[in-house]
């Protein structure tokens, strides 16, 4: 994502949870189904200038290394807004 977000002075960056992961894209798992899917995108959008924003409020989870997971990880970018 690197040469993306250095492509402008300053990005809007989003972390999308599971729930919103799921309700814009779905994804199948062939074979055994693990103990648990965590499904993490980034969403960002280029800015111009410095923008003040909210804090967002931290999730906390932890992952047990005995059992199977399966993490999806993705991202993409929402249009730059025009005048």
């Amino acid at each position: 994502w690197t040469p993306y977000l250095k492509a402008s002075p300053y990005n809007i960056i989003r972390f999308l949870s599971s729930e919103e992961c799921n309700a814009i894209a779905s994804v199948d798992v062939e074979g055994e189904i693990p103990h648990a899917l965590y499904r993490f995108y980034m969403a960002y959008t280029p800015v111009d200038s410095n923008v003040s924003l909210i804090a967002p409020k931290i999730l906390e989870w932890q992952i047990n290394a005995n059992e199977a997971h399966i993490i999806d990880w993705g991202g993409f970018e929402i249009a730059k807004a025009t005048k």
